[in-house]
């Protein structure tokens, strides 16, 4: 007799064995999501790694050229061992550094970390790689170790060594107080990897590349209140006698240049309207000329019409002594008096008496 098997409720029995374990798998997962996006983003958090001491004499700094020297970088060498030397030092401010390590094979002798694989920032116990670089950057008097932040809000710009002085080749990178080398370790174990370490932020985090000093402000001259104002707007008073006329009751005119032969400077004449009391003079002057005209204009008229020769008739006469006198026939005649137009405002004449008529 063979077994009966419920199979639908063998299925279900499966089922809620696996899906149990995925409702407890999914629950955590929410919970960790949960807690990271609720947890605010640091500037630099605690490193997993440690910091060991060195000797601090058997390091250098050194900032190495790039192609033509515009540029450099940083490079850090270690003596491991007195076998033979790594570099060697001359001068000072700045002391030019000769890496003797690139010619020969320094294995176990000397270490040299040239790029953020090798070595990295670190103040405390915040490591500092990940938000920060570190740069050679040259000034106009000297080469300096920057450390740049690489996000707004990592941190200010500080200044790490300098070389004192600008140079050519490879120069020596002093540290600034505070800063030192330190190594990367992993529990007690040391590894291939060196600090550029201080154990505090700089002045409250606020150290950075030094300003340049202000130039001192240029001493000014006591200015002539009696001074044209181009002299107040700034340029320099003139001494007597060096191509500046002086006047009597004026301050300092602006210079003549000196000529062998001086020419007489003709003086312009201003253009613009006259002067209005002298228009109305020149308007009555002519007014009355022309009242004088028509004044003398109507005594001739009058003259004529009462028979009176006048001075141009006497010199017409004087010019023709041969020509006999014509009897006036129509002077007998009376004539209306005409009105004068060009004499306004004056009387007008009375009318001329009869001539009598010659025997």
């Amino acid at each position: 007799m063979g077994h009966f098997y419920d199979f639908p409720l063998a299925r279900t029995l499966t089922m809620t064995r696996l899906v149990r374990p995925l409702a407890v798998l999914l629950s955590l997962v929410g919970l960790t999501a949960a807690g990271w996006a609720a947890a605010p983003p640091a500037r630099a958090q605690a490193s997993m790694f440690s910091t060991q001491e060195v000797d601090q004499g058997k390091f250098i700094i050194v900032a190495a050229p790039i192609g033509d020297g515009s540029r450099g970088q940083l490079n850090i060498y270690e003596q491991r061992s007195a076998q033979r030397p790594c570099y060697a030092v001359s001068g000072s401010r700045p002391a030019v550094v000769d890496p003797l390590l690139a010619t020969f094979d320094f294995t176990g002798i000397c270490n040299r970390f040239i790029d953020g694989n090798g070595y990295s920032l670190r103040i405390g116990t915040a490591d500092l790689g990940t938000v920060y670089r570190l740069s050679v950057v040259k000034d106009s008097a000297e080469t300096l170790l920057m450390a740049q932040p690489t996000r707004p809000d990592a941190g200010p710009e500080m200044v790490v060594a300098r070389t004192g002085g600008q140079g050519n080749g490879f120069l020596l990178l002093v540290a600034e107080p505070g800063w030192r080398v330190m190594r990367r370790s992993f529990g007690s174990r040391a590894l291939g990897h060196v600090y550029v370490y201080r154990d505090s932020w700089p002045e409250g985090g606020t150290a950075s590349r030094p300003s340049p000093e202000p130039a001192a402000p240029a001493a000014k001259l006591p200015l002539d209140p009696t001074a044209p104002a181009e002299q107040k707007a700034g340029s320099p008073p003139q001494a007597p006698g060096q191509g500046a006329a002086q006047k009597p009751g004026l301050g300092a005119s602006a210079p003549v240049p000196h000529s062998v032969n001086p020419k007489p400077v003709a003086v312009a004449k201003p253009i613009g309207p006259a002067n209005p009391v002298q228009a109305t003079q020149a308007v009555q002057a002519n007014r009355a000329v022309q009242a004088n005209k028509a004044v003398q204009a109507n005594k001739a008229v009058a003259a004529a019409r009462a028979g009176v020769p006048t001075k141009a008739a006497v010199v017409t006469k004087a010019a023709e002594p041969s020509k006999r006198p014509s009897p006036v026939a129509a002077a007998s005649k009376p004539r209306a008096a005409m009105p004068l137009a060009g004499a306004p405002n004056l009387p007008a004449l009375p009318a001329a008496a009869p001539v009598p008529a010659a025997p």
